[in-house]
């Protein structure tokens, strides 16, 4: 650090500079007042402490009558505070802290001054320090009864914003280290001084000797006015006390006033806009730089205006200019003011607590609360910026998905968090992340069937990717989520990684002991065939049938014949289904023959997971119920999803204890309206455990039961673990209870297992512990075109939602409740004959729909053809296409043909004929399409109407004497 003495600059070390902190100015012969700035060390300066004097008040003037002062000079005010001012005092003699007050006298007046109580109080000085960068503070004596200062006045209140007596009792460490300097303090501290409170007291005058033989003393300044106050200082020395703008108050509805303050340039920005917003003026910012920001009313003849401008050696703005009112400009009804970035700040509360809140009803509370129309894409992306402001940005969720996956390892050591990155030139980059927690993990192994439904869903987030996830079956029948994760996409690689720690976690080590139910993704048959080759793999029929119609067969008697083979319970049964499927159409029986029937139908499932489930509900039901929460970022969207378990996890725990019943509710509920079918049949006792069970209409409908083993011919009770309605009779008969007979996996006990544990709770983001490695980068994403979609496609079989149903009925007239509905019409392309598309998307044969585009001949060569070197199909005029023969060929865009002649007489166009054009087609006037039969009859009413010009031409269909020509328009 340089430091200027005089003339000359010497170079004085920091320690040396720590020392002389401590220093007392007045006790030697040799003074002076150091010149701050000249050196580099903005924030050192003198603080002048005047004690043992009095505090009068004379008129509207307060005093400070007699005492001492004492000069402390480069006091460094960033590691300066409460301990070191006390520090001071007591070399002073004055250790009693409950008798005296330090006041801070600011622009040369004591009204001006503040209270010292707290080290934020000794902070606040370095906004209010003088240009000759002396500080006066003054020791006010609370005890006016002490002899030796006679007339002091007693001082027993002082006024401190935003400090309270709590902080005397506060013990504030100090930052600065003397340790580092001991070499120093043996060779300039006096060690027969006493020492206060553990604070070195200096022998100043050892310290001056000394440093007046390595300093020449030339080069000292001296200033005999050093122990002069200063309280007859310059206006212009003074600083004011301005008023500040708090955004947490002020925010919603600021004061604008001439001084005010703000923290940022955005600050102002914000608050101005808010302002004038609030009073329904519109304004625009016709300077905005680095210094300055001046903004003025739209209206011409509007004088208000404001100037902020950013102080000097600080960061914060200061309104400098303020002039004029709105009295002379109307309400803005579409104040331009109002933009996206304004409303997403203003109303992101409302978006955090309602962040599915639609732009409609957004654009009408606007309207309402600020008396102003804004438009759909202003209303969508203010949404769209609160949501980010609220959930955070996607880039910012990734950078934190280190400390946000240790975090989850600190609440719940058993739960398994696996995070996997690619590394690239840029540094690591996210790839995948599975969670599996504790308790779902052993929840699922204590009490759940082993059965486990697969299935992935698309993210609606900007960096898209896919969230697979393994779902389980309750005692309850409800859904038991086990395991998630985020991957890039559906992939044999993805789901193997998948498998491999769900395999981890619940441990498959008898694999023919368990099922899986997927729905056919890509790659997830490949992955479960190479790891779980034993393991049974079900199919959902519901995506079964999706398939077939794809492929052609789309009638509902092959729809209800699929269904009845698959809901077929024995082999008997799903043979006479699958020749019942024959007789109505033979190629969907030979689609559905190569299928594996061990994978839709019931007759062929195994018994040991208990559970004849034909559709994958289990996995859509938990996509469903985490449908908002994919739409938010990766950290926004797991917590989501852990907060629904944490809450669901309660719930059901909760409501297990009220349950009285030996079963659960729902398995209740089944076995009662099985009951009610099992009235019509008839029992016949064989012995204590063997029954014949008929139904009392139908001989035909006969089964036999075995209660030892617990089975049944119909085999309903094998493979549900639920007595069937045979099994009911004969339980019946036996005069016992059926609910004894239920499978241990539907009792209430189990289900209290099931939820034993809890989901464990996790902190914010501000206590979430920190990681050394370098942050991830988000995944690399292609941005797809549009808005990106919200909902799924249905299919058109498929039943309506209930939002479709409500919507429906609305529409639905008196007039209309008579009339049934048919299906929505399919568009199909009039080249290819597919569906989905028009002929103008067609990319089937482009050589038919884009002959318009082809290059044309030269009219001439159109003329000299001969009748010879027509079409075959031309040559024979008495050879009319019938109506299935007629081909539209789509017109060329701003193409007009013009045909003149006579009649019978049709001229050869520009139609390039290739192989898959089999009959001709020809344009009419450019605007549509026409065959050879209409084309005579235009041509005959053509010639009536104007004469024909004579232009040779060769006649396709039969020669003339007038003889017709072709021109485009």
């Amino acid at each position: 650090m340089w430091m200027n003495l005089g003339s000359n600059k010497q170079r004085v070390g920091s320690n040396w500079l720590s020392i002389y902190l401590m220093a007392r100015r007045s006790k030697f012969s040799l003074e002076f007042t150091p010149n701050y700035g000249l050196i580099e060390e903005p924030d050192c300066v003198t603080i002048k402490l005047y004690y043992n004097g009095s505090l009068k008040s004379s008129g509207t003037q307060d005093e400070y009558i007699g005492g001492s002062v004492e000069y402390f000079d480069f006091v460094d005010l960033e590691k300066f505070g409460m301990i070191e001012l006390w520090g001071f005092a007591e070399d002073l003699g004055l250790k009693d802290k409950d008798s005296i007050k330090f006041w801070h006298k600011v622009g040369g007046r004591f009204i001006n001054g503040r209270c010292l109580e707290s080290d934020l109080d000794v902070l606040n000085i370095k906004s209010n320090i003088p240009r000759n960068y002396e500080v006066e503070i003054y020791i006010v004596h609370l005890d006016a009864s002490r002899s030796d200062l006679g007339g002091i006045t007693n001082v027993s209140h002082c006024q401190i914003d935003g400090t309270n007596d709590e902080d005397d009792n506060v013990f504030y460490d100090s930052e600065y280290d003397f340790s580092e300097d001991d070499r120093m303090f043996d060779k300039f501290v006096d060690h027969d001084v006493q020492s206060h409170k553990g604070k070195h007291v200096f022998d100043e005058r050892e310290i001056i000797d000394n440093l007046s033989h390595s300093l020449q003393e030339d080069d000292i300044c001296a200033d005999s006015e050093g122990l002069e106050s200063h309280n007859d200082s310059n206006e212009e020395d003074e600083v004011k006390n301005y008023p500040q703008f708090d955004s947490k108050k002020e925010s919603e509805d600021p004061k604008l006033s001439l001084g005010l303050i703000f923290s940022s340039k955005k600050e102002a920005k914000f608050a101005i806009q808010t302002y004038n917003i609030k009073k329904g003026k519109a304004i625009k910012f016709t300077k905005n730089d680095n210094i300055r920001l001046w903004a003025n009313c739209k209206q011409d003849d509007c004088p208000w205006m404001i100037h902020v401008a950013k102080m000097s050696n600080d960061s914060c703005w200061q309104v400098r200019t303020l002039s004029g009112t709105h009295n002379n400009c109307f309400w803005d009804y579409t104040n331009k003011s109002i933009n996206s970035t304004w409303l997403a700040k203003q109303f992101v509360k409302r978006f955090a607590t309602n962040p599915k809140l639609g732009t409609k009803e957004f654009r009408k509370e606007v309207c309402t609360m600020l008396k102003a129309n804004i438009s759909r894409k202003v209303a969508y992306l203010a949404k769209r910026k609160a949501l980010q402001l609220v959930q955070g940005t996607a880039e910012e969720q990734f950078s934190r998905i280190r400390n946000y996956c240790a975090e989850l390892k600190r609440s719940d050591e058993g739960a398994t968090v696996v995070l996997k990155l690619i590394e690239n030139d840029q540094g690591p980059r996210f790839q995948r992340l599975y969670v599996c927690f504790s308790a779902c993990k052993q929840g699922f192994k204590d009490a759940c069937r082993p059965i486990i439904g697969i299935d992935g869903c698309f993210l609606k987030e900007k960096h898209g990717g896919q969230l697979l996830s393994a779902v389980g079956i309750d005692p309850n029948n409800n859904i038991f989520p086990i395991c998630y994760a985020l991957v890039e996409r559906e992939t044999k690689d993805s789901w193997t990684w998948f498998l491999r720690l769900l395999d981890s976690d619940i441990g498959f080590v008898n694999q023919h002991a368990w099922t899986f139910m997927s729905d056919k993704q890509k790659g997830l048959i490949s992955a479960i065939e190479f790891l779980f080759p034993d393991a049974e793999h079900r199919l959902c029929v519901r995506h079964l049938h999706s398939n077939m119609k794809h492929d052609g067969f789309k009638s509902l008697a092959v729809k209800i014949a699929l269904w009845a083979a698959a809901k077929a319970t024995r082999i008997e049964d799903f043979r006479q289904r699958m020749e019942e499927l024959k007789n109505i159409d033979h190629n969907a029986y030979e689609w559905l023959a190569k299928k594996p029937e061990d994978q839709w139908s019931k007759s062929h499932f195994s018994t040991i997971p208990k559970s004849d489930i034909l559709l994958n509900n289990m996995c859509e039901s938990f996509n469903s119920c985490i449908l908002d929460a994919r739409d938010k970022p990766i950290i926004e969207m797991f917590e989501s999803i852990r907060n629904l378990l944490m809450n669901r996890f309660l719930l059901n725990r909760e409501k297990a204890e009220k349950w009285k019943s030996q079963i659960c509710p729902k398995i209740r509920d089944l076995l009662a309206k099985i009951s009610m079918d099992a009235a019509a049949y008839s029992p016949m006792k064989s012995d204590e455990m063997h029954y014949q069970i008929t139904r009392s209409d139908d001989h035909l409908d006969q089964h036999s039961v075995d209660l030892s083993t617990r089975t049944c011919s119909c085999r309903k009770w094998d493979l549900t673990g639920i007595p069937c309605k045979h099994a009911v009779c004969a339980i019946w008969c036996k005069k016992d209870n059926p609910e004894a007979y239920v499978h241990h996996c539907y009792l209430t006990d189990t289900y209290r297992r099931c939820y034993a544990l809890p989901i464990m709770p996790v902190n914010g983001p501000n206590l979430w512990p920190a990681c050394d490695l370098p942050p991830p980068l988000p995944p690399f994403y292609k941005e797809k075109i549009g808005r990106p979609t919200k909902l799924r496609r249905r299919e058109p079989d498929e039943p309506p939602t209930s939002s479709q149903k409500n919507a429906t009925s609305q529409k639905n007239t008196a007039a209309q409740n008579n009339k049934l509905k048919g299906a929505k019409r399919c568009n199909k392309c009039r080249i290819c004959g597919g569906s989905g598309h028009n002929q103008r998307t067609c990319k089937g044969n482009n050589d038919v729909h884009q002959w318009g585009a082809m290059p044309q001949e030269d009219n001439s060569q159109q003329s000299n053809a001969l009748p010879d070197e027509a079409p075959t199909d031309l040559r024979d005029n008495t050879l009319a296409p019938s109506k299935k023969e007629k081909l539209q060929v789509r017109r060329p865009r701003q193409v007009g043909v013009c045909i003149q002649g006579s009649s019978y007489s049709i001229s050869s166009i520009n139609v390039n004929q290739s192989i898959n054009i089999h009959k001709p087609a020809f344009v009419k006037d450019g605007t549509s399409f026409t065959t050879i039969s209409r084309l005579r009859s235009y041509t005959d009413a053509r010639y009536r109407m104007r004469p024909s010009l004579s232009s040779p031409v060769n006649s396709v269909l039969k020669p003339s004497s007038s003889q017709g020509s072709i021109s485009k328009i």
